[in-house]
């Protein structure tokens, strides 16, 4: 799997895990709004960024190909 590939794969992973734990710590709704919608949009970003890099290599756990990317930009919108 390519550097850039890999890093936008692991951004869409980890980004909402993070910010999800985030949210459930944080006591204003006020700050937790704007995390919430940064973390979509970088989140968004980083799924639409796999339309432009080269396809990661199949892993034993993870497959990418035009489909998955499709359904993945998708979800994230």
């Amino acid at each position: 799997m390519s550097g850039y590939a890999f890093a936008a794969v692991g951004a869409v992973l980890v980004v909402p895990l993070a910010a999800a734990a985030l949210l459930a710590v944080l006591p204003g709704y006020r700050s937790a709004a704007r995390l919430n919608v940064i973390a979509a949009f970088v989140t968004f970003t980083a799924a639409a960024s796999l339309f432009f890099a080269k396809l990661p290599a199949a892993g034993s756990y993870l497959l990418v190909d035009d489909l998955n990317i499709a359904f993945i930009v998708l979800n994230t919108f």
